[in-house]
This record gives structure tokens, sequence and C-alpha cells, in this order.
């Protein structure tokens, strides 16, 4: 068998590794090959040191394996604190973020978390940090874009200034 020369070996298994881990159906089909080789070499072990994984993991998925079969092997859900705001509140916020913060009122031409968080608080009487306001805009389906500024004045004045500092 044709052995390859590889210089970086370990940043490549760290690659696949990371591939592998980062979505879940790559974990699914992860767990799937560890258990099959247990099952085909009965050998815990072995799979632990071969698959890079704890003893006790593989114990963990072999019951989930055979308690719920192949359905056991999928990621769990993931608990978290429920939002606080609901899903019509939600809704009517992404409206809200759709019109000029300035139909509302405020000093201010752009939505950003800290006013965000104000209008959340105004509107709805809820209380939500600057930092869940700016993931809340992402789970919306916003990304924050700030305007670019332009300079105002002589153009001729600007052209000549930045020949200035270009020599």
């Amino acid at each position: 068998m044709n052995k390859y020369q590889i210089a970086d070996r370990g940043i490549l298994v760290s690659l696949i590794q990371e591939a592998i881990h980062g979505n879940p159906i790559g974990r699914y089909q992860h767990r799937l090959h560890v258990i099959l080789y247990v099952l085909i070499f009965n050998n815990i072990k072995n799979a632990s040191m071969i698959y890079s994984e704890p003893v006790r993991t593989i114990q963990s998925w072999m019951k989930r394996f055979l308690q719920k079969g192949l359905v056991g092997l999928y990621d769990k859900e993931k608990s978290g604190r429920k939002s606080r705001l609901s899903e019509s509140q939600e809704e009517l916020l992404k409206e809200h973020i759709n019109i000029p913060p300035t139909r509302f009122n405020y000093n201010q031409a752009n939505w950003d978390g800290k006013l965000l968080s104000h209008h959340i608080l105004e509107k709805f009487n809820i209380t939500i940090g600057v930092r869940q306001c700016q993931k809340l805009f992402h789970k919306l389906g916003y990304s924050l874009q700030r305007p670019r500024t332009v300079s105002i004045g002589n153009k001729e004045e600007q052209e000549k200034f930045k020949k200035k500092r270009k020599n």
C-alpha cells in the first residue's frame, strides 16, 4: 500500500473532525460508524481510540441505539431559555424594523441593538439586553449594516488633499 507524504496531518485531521462535528448529519453519521464498529468487533475501547471518542460517550450511544434504534443516534433537542417575546410580538417587531425609527419619533435614522431594546421596552414592556436584541435582528433575518459616510464640500479641494497625502 502506498503511503502518502502528508506534512500537516494534525491540521487535516482537525479540519475533518470539525466538518464531521460541525453539522447534525455529520455527527449522526459519525455515531453510525462508531456503533457499526462496536457491533462488528465487539470492542468499545478500540472504537474509542480509533474514533477519538470517550468510552463513556460510546456506551451512551450504544444504550440510546439499543433502546431507540437509529433514531436514538440523532442529536437531542437542545433546550434553552424561551424567548420573552411571543411569536406575534416578533412578527409585529419585524414589521416595525421595516419602518424607519424616525416614524416612531426616535432621533435615530437606523435601527441598532440599543434602539431596538428601548423600542421593545416601550411597545411591549419587556426588558431585553442590547446583545440579545442584536441576536434578535439575525433571528428575524436582518444583518447590521451601517451607512457609509459621504464627505460634503468642495470636490476639487478634496482631490488636492488626497494628492498631497500620496506624495
